[in-house]
């Protein structure tokens, strides 16, 4: 999934400050001001009004915008993503989960699947689980955002 495609999504295409509704009213909005990162958690959906005038409040406002970008990175993620990410990091790592529940942050180049490895039984009644590794980009983002 392309990331422009992630941001509409996570906002259900609307405003993340206001709410309005409609692609052609919505911008991108770049939350640390460098319009050349282009990373998932430096982009933010704004409607044009709600653009302009976050831009021109300026440091103020770059609280409330980080505050609203980490409730939709939780969202995003899920409670599960969130909590095999704080594994991962704390876990020299690695992190063994259910390929279901966390191939979207593989797919985000949070995590890495390094192998599977089966729970408990026989292989018939066995549960299939993964093996995940967190990615410099899975730290980085745990750093700056899910600590």
């Amino acid at each position: 999934m392309k990331i422009d495609d992630r941001i509409f999504l996570e906002t259900d295409s609307s405003c993340a400050y206001c709410g309005v509704k409609g692609s052609v009213y919505l911008t991108r909005h770049h939350i640390d001001g460098n319009k050349k990162n282009n990373k998932y958690e430096n982009l933010i959906v704004f409607c044009y009004n709600c653009h302009h005038e976050i831009t021109k409040e300026g440091a103020e406002s770059r609280q409330k915008i980080k505050k609203m970008k980490r409730l939709l990175i939780y969202k995003t993620l899920t409670t599960w993503g969130i909590n095999a990410m704080k594994i991962a990091y704390r876990n020299k790592g690695e992190v063994v989960g259910e390929e279901f529940l966390l191939n979207h942050l593989v797919d985000m180049g949070y995590l890495k699947k390094i192998r599977w490895q089966l729970k408990g039984g026989s292989r018939d009644e066995a549960d299939i689980l993964s093996v995940f590794e967190i990615t410099p980009e899975g730290r980085l983002l745990y750093d700056n955002w899910l600590k």
